[in-house]
């Protein structure tokens, strides 16, 4: 009886996965649309997507599984439009299904080893489908030019700067490309969403506080968009060791049940409600 059940139990966790990965998988009785020629990575996308490898490789493709190249054409051309200095491959993803209401591509840059999102709404229409689409990419690019920029412009005020560490930018559609300064965003001329954790070297300082609360002052009127955790610390990494990050340090001395926070607090910089 226990065998039963647990095999019971594995059966119901497959056909979950299965009406989870956003293809369904073909039958031998599922109509051949038509036969279609593909590119290596349009092939290996549909391999992955769904399960009938060899009616695949044949390139024997159902109505649902060209409708998946249509999305991938048009997510293709949108990175192509939004990033042009830039070559992907887009390797894995979900098909809009009843879960989902839209389609999801993980896709990759030659140049670099992470994976990055994308979302394709579909609308519906009788002349055929419109899709709109949304990336993570641009933040990538931005992430360690802002950190530098706005690094640079903390010290104006506090020259005990160490390091800054930022998360920057949501799913965002073509408006937010390869061509974005990220002075503008340190300006406070444009608001691109960060979370964004500011190191202070804190040792022979007397008021801690005082300077935490110095450098929040400085991005409030500078309309530095936003949302902050400004630490200060009594204890600094080396040249070697800060090659892994004040993020790293603070985690193996959470880990060591270690304190080196003199000072901190958290605020969100938001240029169109005022600070939170």
């Amino acid at each position: 009886m226990k065998r039963k059940q647990n095999t019971l139990g594995v059966l119901m966790i497959l056909i979950v996965a299965i009406s989870l990965c956003g293809c369904e998988k073909s039958s031998k009785n599922e109509e051949v649309e038509e036969i279609v020629t593909m590119t290596e990575e349009q092939k290996n996308l549909l391999m992955t997507l769904c399960l009938d490898d060899e009616a695949i490789s044949k390139g024997e493709l159902t109505d649902w599984q060209i409708e998946i190249l249509h999305q991938f054409d048009y997510a293709k051309e949108y990175l192509g439009r939004k990033y042009p200095s830039h070559t992907f491959t887009i390797v894995d993803g979900l098909q809009k299904n009843y879960t989902q209401s839209y389609t999801s591509f993980l896709f990759y840059d030659e140049n670099r080893d992470e994976l990055y999102n994308m979302r394709i709404d579909i609308e519906e229409k009788e002349e055929g489908n419109v899709y709109t689409a949304k990336d993570d990419y641009y933040g990538a690019l931005l992430k360690e030019k802002y950190e530098q920029e706005l690094m640079k412009t903390i010290q104006q005020v506090c020259d005990t700067c160490l390091a800054v560490n930022s998360n920057v930018g949501t799913i965002s559609g073509e408006e937010d490309d390869e061509t974005i300064d990220v002075k503008d965003m340190v300006e406070g001329k444009i608001n691109i969403e960060n979370v964004t954790t500011i190191f202070l070297d804190g040792r022979g300082i007397e008021d801690c506080q005082a300077m935490v609360d110095e450098v929040k002052q400085f991005i409030i009127e500078n309309g530095i968009y936003g949302e902050y955790h400004i630490i200060a610390l009594n204890d600094v990494l080396d040249e070697e060791e800060s090659e892994d990050g004040y993020m790293d340090f603070l985690g193996q001395l959470y880990l060591k049940n270690e304190n080196v926070i003199q000072a901190d607090l958290e605020f969100i910089q938001d240029n169109k409600e005022g600070e939170k």
